[in-house]
């Protein structure tokens, strides 16, 4: 193992805010600065390499770059957003209270055209 990072695994995570950024950190490291276990990193890398940082495997091994690491995190920050003004559609199959109020709703509408036409218009539509 390289002496470096023989080194990095035996100091604190506080340590890693100081190296050198082109420093090759193992997935027990990278996983600290990421935020998540080294079980969840080594999930991700097999079924969603796309959601990780760039990662490179040296024999069975897998490294990260700490540079790739902090560049990850800032293009992985969320701008805070403005809450949807309408709520998102519910999923599934209406209930019937809402099947009756549509319904009704549509039959307003259609009496409220009818309304505006003369006899002749309304026997033809």
């Amino acid at each position: 193992m390289h002496a470096s990072l023989k080194l990095l695994q035996l100091q604190s995570t506080q340590y890693l805010y100081s190296v050198d950024p082109a420093t090759l950190l193992p997935i027990e490291l990278a996983a600290a600065l990421l935020g998540k276990s080294p079980s969840t990193l080594r999930t991700d890398i097999t079924r969603r390499p796309q959601s990780l940082p760039v990662f490179a495997r040296f024999g069975r091994r897998v490294f990260f770059i700490k540079r790739d690491i902090d560049s990850f995190i800032a293009a992985s920050r969320c701008v805070q957003q403005q809450a949807p003004t309408a709520p998102a559609p519910k999923r599934g199959r209406p209930t019937k209270a809402e099947q009756a109020a549509r319904a009704k709703q549509q039959r307003d509408l259609h009496t409220l055209v009818l309304v505006g036409k003369s006899d002749a218009e309304v026997n033809h539509a």
